[in-house]
């Protein structure tokens, strides 16, 4: 039983990777998240309902809504916060914050003054914003490949959503 084991598992190895695959990404890269994103409004804060959709990997989509609870995502990781980041944008978890464990961050429930989110699209990335006074935004944002093409870096977008009234 042991021997068949270890054969199933060596075949699934092999037939896992691709004849394309190269070795030259040696040792692996590290694994990290292809954008940090903050979402802020050009004056006041993200009203309820500001939703942030996320296509990726052709065909995949994920979102997250300000005054709804987190959904369960695996790469669209968005956090409510009171203000915005000077500097690095902060690394954002997917996993909800333990039970009775409040984040200091946070605004309270409703409206949000900053979206911080962590996309782990792994490459490029459609996002399209929707928030209640404020028209539509639709950007795809470009990933930026390490410079040995094994893997991505992590780039940080700073995106402000102006009223519709703005310039008026």
């Amino acid at each position: 039983m042991f021997r068949f084991s270890v054969i199933a598992l060596g075949s699934l190895v092999v037939l896992g990777c691709s004849k394309d695959r190269t070795d030259d990404c040696a040792p692996p890269p590290p694994v990290v998240s292809a954008f940090r994103l903050e979402l802020r409004a050009d004056r006041g804060t993200l009203p309820a309902g500001t939703e942030l959709k996320v296509t990726y990997g052709g065909d995949q989509t994920e979102s997250f809504t300000v005054g709804r609870p987190s959904p369960v995502n695996e790469d669209v990781c968005c956090r409510p916060a009171r203000s915005a980041t000077s500097g690095a944008l902060p690394p954002i978890s997917c996993l909800p914050p333990d039970a009775g464990e409040a984040d200091a961050s946070a605004p309270d429930a409703g409206s949000a003054a900053v979206l911080e989110c962590e996309l782990w699209t792994n490459g490029t990335a459609g996002i399209q914003v929707t928030a209640p006074g404020f028209p539509e935004l639709d950007r795809v944002l470009d990933a930026k490949l390490r410079a040995d093409n094994c893997g991505v870096e992590t780039k940080d977008y700073r995106i402000v959503l102006f009223h519709a009234d703005a310039g008026q």
